[in-house]
Order: C-alpha cells, then structure tokens, then sequence
C-alpha cells in the first residue's frame, strides 16, 4: 500500500482576493509565511529552529513579494483599439490590480512516510516534483519560473530527540509567465488543479515514489447528484482546515499512540512476569514428571519381566498339547467323515486331513445348491397356484357382472305396462334378496327427498332475500 501527498497550489495577487476569487492569495501574507520573517499563524511553529531553514533565491519573503509586484506594475501589453473617430491605434494596457501575477506550491510528505529519509532522498523527491508539475503545466511551473524557494525544518511534528528526525517540506514561489513573457495566472483554476491531481501520482510512480491516486470530485456527477455534492463540499471543507488544526489532530494521535505504548509495556511487563511464575511452575512440574515417568518405566520393566515368564510358561503348555496332536487330528478326520457321508450318501476314506476338509468343502456346496433348487421350484409352484387361484375369483365376478348386463338388456328392452314391469323387476332379486323393485322404488325416494329439500332451500333463501331487501328500503326512508 503506497502513500498519498498532494501539491498545494496556490494562485497570488496583489492586496486581498476579491470575493469570489477561488484559488487566490494575498502574495505577500504567502510570500513573509515562506520567508525568514516566518509571519505564520501554525501552532507547531518552533521558532528556535527556524535557523535551520534553507533557501534559494530570495530569503525574504517580503522582498520577493516587492519585486514581483513592482515587476507585475511595469508590466505592458500592446492591443489594437480604435479612436474616438474609429480610426484603429495600438495602445499599451497593463494588468488589473487583481491579476494573479504568481504562483505558490508546497510539497509536504507525510512524515511517518519520511521519517527514514536521508537529505539526498529529500532533495530527489522535490526534484522529481518539481519535473512533474513542470510536465502538468509548463506555461506556469517550469524551472525558470521559480523565483524563491523555502525548505522549513521549525513546523510541523516536533523532532524526534532520540533518532534526530525532523519533520520538513518546501515552498515554491514563482512568477506567473509563459515562454513568451505574458501573464498567464488565470490558468490556476478548479480545472488546473484536478489535472493536477489527476496526473501528479502518476508521474510520481514513473519516477520510483509508491504514490496512490489522489480523491477526486467528479463534478459533472455533482452538478446532478446533490448527496455526492454535499458529501465533497463537506470533505472540502475538512481538508481546508488551518495547519493548526491538522496538526493538533496529528499531536493527539501520537499522544493517544504513546499512552498506548505506555499500557502494552506495563501489559507487557505483568505479562513477562505471569510468564516467568508460568514457566517456574512448568519446571517443577517437568520435574515431578519425570519422576514419575522414572517410576511407570520400572513399573513397566517388572510387568514385561512378568509378561516373558508367562510366554514361556505358555509355550511350554502348547508344546505339551502339540505332543497329542496327532490324535486329535484324527478324531476330527472320522467326524468329517461321517458329515461327508450324510450330505452324500456316499462313504469316503480321507488320506489327510487337508484333503478331508476339501472333499467335505465339495459336499457342502453340492448340498446347498441342491436344497436351494428344491426351494426356488416349490416357491414357483406355490406362485402358479396363487395365480390360478386368483384368475379362478375373477371369472366368477365376470360371471356375475355378465349377469347384470343380461337383466340391464332385459329391463331396456321391456315394452310392457307398468304393471308388466312391476311384475318382472319384482320376479328378480339381487343376492342380499332385494329385488329390482325395491332398489327402483329406493332410488325414486331418494330423488324425491333431494328434490324436496332443494325446494325447501330455495324457499328459505327467497325469504331471506325479502326480508334484507326490505330492511335496505326501510334505512333508505328513513
């Protein structure tokens, strides 16, 4: 992350700027503020080191200030007018007496930036500046402009006694002129300084200094925008603030950061002795567990001793059961045997006992797939029996709806009196003994019971209606 330093740039006239007159300055206040007369209102103004100023050209700034107003009077121009008979004549004008006849810029580093710099660092940064507002606007700041120059060392944060640093900066003073020796002061404008602003960081950085970009105001943006025009008028306002001010403010950060390395060394000092207390303790518990890891390790010798006897006693007992192995071997040999013989049917004599439990291995697997054959057939054939006994129930429900449709043909194709009807519904009867007369009858019930209540509702719901379009034109009379 760079840094970030902004040239002040100020244009200068002869008495108070009018009303107005953005950018302008009294060229003398300016000029005595520079000089040895050192006429500044900064707070941080240390006068007893004012001796160690530098300067080049004029020292006082009175003076350059005589001179160039005496200069900026003598100062004529030839224009063409006319007479009173509009006859043309070239006449000599002079300047106005608010005519910005100079210019003034201070280049100031932050000095916890600077702090390591040597002199020759110093002077490289005001030369590599100077390049760059020379390369910004020739017409004002090239090199034969300046007229006076001031390097201050008594303003500013207060020295450093124990590393010698001292906070420093210069002014520029120059004349206002182009290469043709005409007065060009009106081109230190708003306009003027965003380029700067724009431009200098840059050429900074082409030059080796870590500069970051400077804020700029988008004004195009704040002539519609009224929030982000408040917000950069406010912040104009704060970074006008007087020297005084922004130093004061600088005092109390480094007062604040000094009574903050005050508690992080007594918090470092009761840190360092809680230490000290810590590690004393580690010490002695180191201490008592070592002793303590002296005794588990003759713990753990005398449990291995124990652990070797009985490994021994344990191969000895082993040893003692290998010596009847043999016969053990061939018992198991006759019950694998006569496993063999139950899942084969077959008698087998066995030379070895691996080749015993191979055969016996065989037989297994033989049996399993065996019985797992005989278990998937039954299931399939207990599946077709499920099936069938399934189909079985459907053909008779088909059988009974096959009956149904055959009465439906015969009622649809009766052409008999209601009296033939009656009979032949009545001759018929469904399974729980109903007959088709009565479920006809049931339904011609049923029908007439929903026709009926729909009338009752229809009624209730007509009466309703009356009765709130009554009660609306009673409220309506009255």
């Amino acid at each position: 992350m760079g840094w970030k330093c902004a040239p002040q740039v100020m244009g200068l006239v002869r008495g108070e700027p009018k009303q107005g007159q953005k950018h302008r300055a009294n060229i003398r206040k300016i000029a005595m503020e520079a000089g040895y007369e050192r006429a500044s209102k900064s707070d941080t103004l240390d006068k007893s080191r004012s001796k160690q100023n530098q300067y080049d050209g004029y020292s006082s700034g009175a003076e350059f200030a005589a001179v160039m107003e005496q200069e900026a009077s003598k100062y004529r121009v030839k224009v063409n007018g006319k007479t009173k008979d509009k006859k043309p004549v070239v006449r000599e004008k002079g300047l106005p007496h608010n005519a910005v006849i100079g210019w003034a810029v201070i280049y100031n580093p932050p000095a916890e930036v600077c702090a390591a710099w040597t002199n020759e660092d110093y002077q490289k940064f005001y030369a590599d500046c100077r390049e760059c507002m020379a390369k910004i606007e020739p017409r004002l700041f090239r090199s034969e402009n300046i007229r006076m120059s001031a390097e201050h060392f008594d303003e500013g944060i207060p020295p450093d006694e124990k590393s010698g640093v001292i906070d420093r900066h210069l002014h520029d003073l120059g004349v206002s002129k182009d290469a043709d020796g005409r007065y060009c002061g009106n081109l230190i404008d708003a306009k003027l300084l965003i380029k700067i602003n724009e431009r200098f960081p840059a050429l900074m950085r082409e030059c080796g200094w870590d500069m970051d970009d400077l804020d700029r105001t988008d004004f195009e943006r704040a002539k519609t925008d009224k929030e982000y025009a408040s917000e950069r008028n406010a912040k104009r306002r704060q970074s006008g603030l007087s020297v005084n001010k922004h130093l004061g403010k600088k005092a109390r950060e480094m007062a604040e950061d000094a009574a903050e390395l005050v508690e992080q060394a007594e918090s470092l000092k009761a840190q360092m002795e809680a230490d000290a207390a810590a590690l004393k303790a580690q010490v002695e518990a180191d201490a008592a567990a070592r002793q303590q890891q002296l005794d588990l390790t003759a713990q753990q010798q005398e449990t291995t001793r124990k652990e070797q006897e009985a490994l021994t006693q344990q191969q000895e007992d082993t040893q003692k059961k290998l010596d009847g192995r043999d016969k053990g071997q061939r018992r198991l040999l006759k019950f694998i045997c006569n496993l063999y013989q139950n899942l084969s049917g077959e008698r087998a004599a066995f030379r070895t006992y691996s080749e015993g439990v191979e055969m016996f291995k065989t037989a297994m697997d033989s049996f399993v797939e065996r019985t797992t054959t005989e278990a998937r057939t039954k299931a399939q054939e207990e599946a077709a029996a499920a099936f069938q006994k399934k189909e079985d129930a459907l053909e008779a429900q088909k059988s009974v709806l096959d009956e149904l449709e055959q009465l439906r043909d015969k009622l649809q194709s009766s052409t008999d009196t209601d009296t033939s009807r009656k009979h032949f519904m009545e001759a018929h009867t469904f399974r729980d003994g109903r007959t088709l007369e009565d479920a006809y009858q049931a339904s011609i019930r049923q029908k007439q019971e929903r026709d009926t209540a729909f009338m009752n509702r229809a009624s209730e719901l007509r009466n309703e209606y009356d009765r709130l379009h009554q009660g609306v034109e009673q409220q309506e009379k009255q």
